[in-house]
């Protein structure tokens, strides 16, 4: 008898741990939507959190310019200027007065205080770039980028502006081959004052 009833316990047994039946399945699949599944729950199989997304660092500042950055930079105008000068002072000798014979001893001369005044409108130029480096750099920052690149082209028209009144064919050769931006203070070889307006505007704009 005690050996039937545990044949009979261990068949019973047997029959709970079998596959569920339909409606647990129903009970199972409830429940299982309304907590959002394993899937859902922050939670991997294995108990583990899920990682974070990495942190972005922000983007080194730039470094500001310093006025002696500025001067190592621009320094070499001088250089290009002078060692442009005789080239166009030779154009002049064909350009220029087409009507005369050339005169070699007069060009000479005027290349001698070509070269001068090249040289005295560079330096100037390079100060201004200096000055106005040092001056924006211990005063508050003003930004005057907007107030540079609007109107330093209509500064330097005036510059140019004595190109075509006084010039001649050679500065206007000069203003095509070195460009509207330089072109201003080359007309101070007149000793005009367009000449002194484009100098100017040409050192504001390579301090900015």
């Amino acid at each position: 008898m005690a050996f039937v009833l545990l044949v009979g316990s261990l068949a019973f047994a047997q029959a709970d741990l079998a596959e569920p039946s339909a409606n647990e399945e129903a009970a199972f699949a409830e429940l299982e939507s309304e907590t959002g599944g394993a899937e859902n729950s922050g939670y991997t199989a294995d108990a583990t959190v899920k990682e974070s997304s990495p942190v972005t660092e922000a983007p080194a500042k730039p470094k500001e310019e310093t006025w002696e950055d500025a001067w190592q930079k621009r320094r070499y105008n001088v250089s290009f200027f002078v060692g442009f000068l005789p080239f166009t002072a030779i154009i002049e000798a064909f350009v220029h007065d087409e009507d005369e014979e050339p005169d070699v001893t007069a060009y000479s001369v005027a290349v001698g205080w070509e070269l001068f005044y090249l040289m005295e409108v560079s330096l100037m130029a390079n100060y201004t770039t200096v000055a106005g480096h040092a001056l924006f750099t211990v005063t508050p920052r003003i930004k005057l980028n907007y107030l540079n690149f609007k109107y330093f082209r209509l500064y330097s028209y005036f510059g140019l502006g004595g190109i075509f009144w006084d010039g001649g064919s050679y500065l206007m050769f000069n203003f095509a081959l070195l460009g509207a931006e330089i072109g201003g203070p080359i007309s101070l070889f007149f000793e005009h004052g367009w000449g002194q307006v484009g100098m100017l505007t040409m050192g504001v704009k390579f301090a900015f």
